[in-house]
């Protein structure tokens, strides 16, 4: 964990926070880069407790593919372990 002094120095000491940017863009680049490939878009699904909301996202996700309103994309539905309305 990152404690407020090093992430103060990181921030103060313009050569280290050019290294840690530099190696987040080099981590989180490659895995972007391979979705964006796959063609996979993660949707995250808030109100869980509620059926009707899960339903809402889900149908707006696939209403903009029909109407071409957005990319050729898999959607990947995701939620919290033990959120699920009908548990």
């Amino acid at each position: 964990m990152l404690h407020r002094a090093d992430a103060a120095w990181i921030r103060g000491n313009p050569l280290v926070r050019k290294a840690v940017l530099a190696t987040l863009v080099v981590v989180l680049f490659i895995p972007s880069l391979v979705l964006y490939v796959a063609r996979l878009m993660f949707l995250r699904v808030n109100g869980l407790g509620r059926i009707g909301h899960l339903a809402a996202e889900s149908d707006t996700f696939i209403k903009e593919g029909l109407l071409g309103l957005r990319g050729r994309y898999h959607g990947v539905i995701l939620s919290p372990a033990g959120d699920a309305s009908n548990e």
